[in-house]
């Protein structure tokens, strides 16, 4: 039998952090100790979280005496942990009642875990008030060998909230850097545990994340640079050699890696390698069209850009970022009704969506300025992230 220990960091989260705790003092299987750190809060989280441990003497409270942020705060609980095993939730999450017995059951059934870093489910996104958003956003199990390649292409374990950490790890790898803020302190440590272990998960949305304009995970481009901050970290050596052992294709790998150098802007480092390529597989003949469309918008080439899209179109008719970005071409050149017709689309496909949502607004006022549209380069997630505020 395991002990487990959660961690809840919290900030002014009066209006949830209730939820959040009793969504792990309901669990089927028991957490044997709750540590909450409020980081400093200046509304009723520290009064609502006493009186809930002063009824449930497994709840322990610690009040910082200066708000350092959240990743401090987590790396304050984890050091608090008596148990190896660690649950994380942020304080405006809510977890399904069964996700520790889900993990126990996975632990429980793995054989050797002596490698195992942590283990995660899929999620549910919420909106302020609690409602679904929308679809399941899934993750995969992965080994040591793919693992650190996969989490750099795409950050697939998109939050703390649900996820049981291996303590060990965490004390033999280092914990949450304190100098990133927003989403990336998370996606750092993943990388970082990737490199030596494997990574378990569970494909059922146990976890319910919130939605609300005050989410550290909401202002879009912090989180941009602070992702470039934490690829900075890693030689594009290093970085090609992990992406291309994955078990895809050669192709897939390829157009990945080639993905990676736009972020770190090293567009025509990219454009070599898209040019050697050559795919029968009509998902990888989209894909490599998008990306050499992408590095024509660039370079300003928008006709060169504007056809390649509507090749994929005629491949790919649902590719979202794809109708963003021909609905962005078009409005530019003040053809506004086709600009309407393929931002309709995108939001259609992806209600969510938050470039084309912005670039709508943009549409609508008949802004021609190419500065204020919102260009998308990356293909879209089955799922998307929803962003407020």
């Amino acid at each position: 039998m395991y002990k487990i220990t959660a961690v809840i960091p919290a900030y002014n989260a009066a209006f949830y952090i209730e939820a959040a705790l009793k969504s792990i003092i309901k669990q089927t299987y028991h957490v044997h100790e709750i540590i909450v750190i409020d980081d400093c809060s200046q509304d009723d989280t520290s009064k609502i979280v006493k009186e809930l441990a002063s009824q449930y003497h497994h709840i322990q409270f610690f009040r910082l005496n200066e708000n350092k942020g959240v990743s401090h705060a987590r790396n304050f609980g984890l050091k608090q942990a008596t148990n190896n095993w660690v649950l994380l939730l942020d304080a405006d999450d809510i977890l399904e009642p069964n996700i520790v017995e889900k993990h126990m059951y996975y632990l429980n059934n793995i054989g050797n875990y002596s490698q195992l870093a942590l283990i995660y489910s899929a999620y549910r996104q919420m909106d302020a008030a609690g409602e679904i958003i929308d679809g399941i956003i899934r993750g995969k199990e992965l080994k040591q060998k793919e693992a650190f390649g996969e989490l750099l292409v795409r950050n697939l374990i998109i939050t703390p909230s649900g996820l049981l950490l291996n303590q060990r790890f965490v004390l033999e790898y280092g914990n949450f850097n304190e100098s990133l803020s927003s989403q990336n302190e998370d996606w750092d440590l993943w990388l970082r545990l990737s490199r030596y272990s494997d990574i378990g998960y569970i494909d059922e949305p146990l976890v319910r994340i919130r939605r609300h304009a005050s989410n550290a995970t909401s202002t879009l481009n912090i989180a941009s640079s602070l992702e470039r901050i934490v690829l900075g970290q890693y030689q594009l050596d290093e970085i090609r050699s992990a992406v291309l052992q994955r078990s895809y294709s050669e192709v897939r790998n390829i157009l990945d890696y080639v993905s990676m150098l736009f972020r770190f802007q090293k567009w025509d480092e990219g454009f070599v390698e898209l040019e050697y390529l050559i795919s029968a597989d009509i998902s990888e003949q989209g894909s490599i069209l998008f990306l050499k469309a992408v590095f024509y918008i660039n370079n300003k080439q928008f006709e060169s850009s504007k056809s390649l899209f509507e090749q994929i179109l005629q491949i790919i008719p649902s590719h979202g970022a794809t109708l963003n970005n021909l609905a962005v071409l078009c409005a530019i050149e003040s053809s506004f009704d086709e600009a309407h017709k393929f931002i309709d689309n995108a939001l259609k496909l992806y209600p969510n969506y938050i470039d084309a949502k912005a670039n709508l607004h943009l549409i609508n006022a008949n802004v021609q300025d190419l500065s204020s549209y919102r260009f998308t380069s990356r293909e879209l997630r089955p799922v998307l992230l929803s962003y407020e505020g």
